[in-house]
């Protein structure tokens, strides 16, 4: 009777040690598996290059209040030649023909300086790095080609102030630049803090799947060690 006791209550273990080791062999893999997603790099800083709406921007610069206080003016009385070795030269007088004609068109003729406009949309092109620059400086040839010539735009600056709509088409591009480098970076420091944190994950999670494959083999071993000891019991009895 106590020998049948027996055997229905090893049966019994050997079914709760063949579940509870399955549980932890399939956690220490499944946690191990996870903890590799954390230690792959850091994301990297692609070569990102702000892509100008210039349709959404035209639709600011025409709505916009033009009894506004008037921006600094792209004409100012300091003048200063461009070396032509610039690479990035030819954009620059491309944004400044297509300004000189807006203003020639829309203003007084002559009334913006083609040097002083070179002049500061370069500074503006140079604020950034050099790959940034030849962006800015080609993306605002284009831009500028592209309003400037708008009949909208034209028709509010002669109803209004012609340098003053110049600037805000002008610093609309700039700003847009600017704020579109700025999601990047933020949305890199993002990826960079997520990344981090699955770092940290990964470490728990190597953690448990170790401890969880620890308590596998201990069941193993146990169970092995109660087998070789039931074994051993009978043949003393015998």
């Amino acid at each position: 009777m106590i020998q049948k006791l027996e055997n229905i209550y090893l049966g019994i273990l050997r079914i709760f040690v063949v579940i509870v080791s399955g549980i932890l062999l399939v956690s220490s893999l499944f946690f191990a598996v996870s903890s590799l997603q954390g230690f792959s790099g850091p994301p990297d800083a692609k070569d990102f290059t702000p892509e100008i709406d210039k349709e959404e921007l035209k639709k600011e610069i025409i709505q916009k209040n033009s009894n506004s206080p008037r921006q600094s003016s792209v004409n100012s009385k300091k003048q200063e030649n461009n070396p032509s070795s610039d690479p990035n030269q030819n954009y620059y007088e491309e944004t400044a023909d297509n300004i000189t004609s807006f203003i020639n068109s829309t203003s007084t003729p002559n009334s913006v300086s083609r040097q002083n406009v070179i002049r500061v949309t370069k500074q503006r092109a140079e604020s950034f790095n050099s790959r940034l620059t030849t962006a800015y400086a080609k993306g605002l040839s284009n831009y500028s080609g592209s309003i400037l010539s708008d009949d909208k735009i034209i028709e509010k600056a002669k109803k209004g102030d012609s340098i003053k709509v110049l600037n805000e088409a002008l610093g609309a591009y700039h700003e847009e630049f600017k704020n579109q480098l700025n999601e990047e970076d933020d949305r890199l420091a993002q990826e960079r803090l997520e990344h981090r944190q699955a770092q940290a994950n990964a470490a728990t999670n190597l953690y448990i799947a170790s401890g969880s494959f620890a308590g596998f083999l201990l069941i193993v071993f146990l169970s092995i060690f109660i087998k070789i000891e039931r074994n051993l019991r009978n043949i003393s009895i015998k």
